[in-house]
């Protein structure tokens, strides 16, 4: 069942948006090496990215929340968003088989997000 977006004006596309899963596994203690993102939840409800356990940013909700990204939607008259990872999660540098892990990962958590959220 494919969405339909009945509205009287161009249709708005984000088309750069960046999306994590709210939980990643611990790649770095899996394989013993490499700059692999982990994640600490914040008390302030933010998180704070670390690469190869330093810090690399902190996110907000909407980076994890499908719902705080549609109430964003809503609030800019964004009717749809392409949504991909955050680059630092390519994980160029992993080991092949270690790599195709952490795609899969991420392409099964975004597909599922999208499911769940077709619009």
């Amino acid at each position: 069942d494919t969405p339909h977006i009945d509205i009287d004006r161009p249709l708005k596309i984000d088309v750069h948006t960046h999306i994590l899963p709210s939980v990643i596994p611990d790649y770095h203690s899996r394989y013993g090496y490499g700059d692999w993102i982990s994640l600490q939840k914040r008390e302030d409800g933010k998180t704070t990215m670390l690469k190869a356990g330093k810090l690399f940013r902190v996110v907000e909700t909407n980076c994890f929340d499908p719902q705080e990204r549609i109430n964003d939607c809503d609030k800019y008259n964004v009717d749809v968003q392409v949504l991909s990872t955050v680059p630092v999660m390519f994980s160029y540098w992993a080991k092949p088989e270690h790599g195709l892990e952490m795609a899969r990962f991420l392409n099964d958590d975004l597909a599922q997000t999208v499911k769940l959220h077709p619009k």
